[in-house]
């Protein structure tokens, strides 16, 4: 019968406390928009009315187990109020990797309405 070998858990916090740079934020919101542009290549949709734009939002998260708050830190890419994608962006090692979500948080889908008056 072969032995088994048990490993100590993986204790490492799930989410890092990095938060990124405005230099990486910005390169983040390029990738984003390009992601964005490649998936929708080929799409019979039509173009939207406003400018397509990419905007930084982040939003504390509570961890239920040890009750520790940390950022979580999303790129919404969208045209004029409406919102066309959502991106979470997860620290991993020495690099920030992007996320498409099929699911948005409500309230980071919220955009304030431009006056116009």
């Amino acid at each position: 019968m072969p032995s088994t070998t048990h490993s100590t858990p993986d204790t490492a916090p799930r989410h890092a406390g990095r938060t990124p740079t405005a230099e990486e934020r910005s390169e983040l919101e390029r990738r984003a928009l390009v992601a964005y542009h490649q998936a929708r290549k080929g799409s019979p949709d039509e173009a939207p009315a406003a400018p397509v734009q990419a905007r930084w939002a982040s939003k504390a998260k509570t961890d239920r187990a040890t009750g520790e708050r940390h950022a979580l830190h999303f790129v919404v890419i969208h045209a004029g109020v409406d919102v066309l994608a959502v991106y979470r962006v997860r620290p991993v090692k020495d690099y920030f990797m992007l996320r498409r979500l099929v699911r948005w948080p409500g309230d980071l889908v919220r955009l304030k309405v431009q006056d116009t008056a």
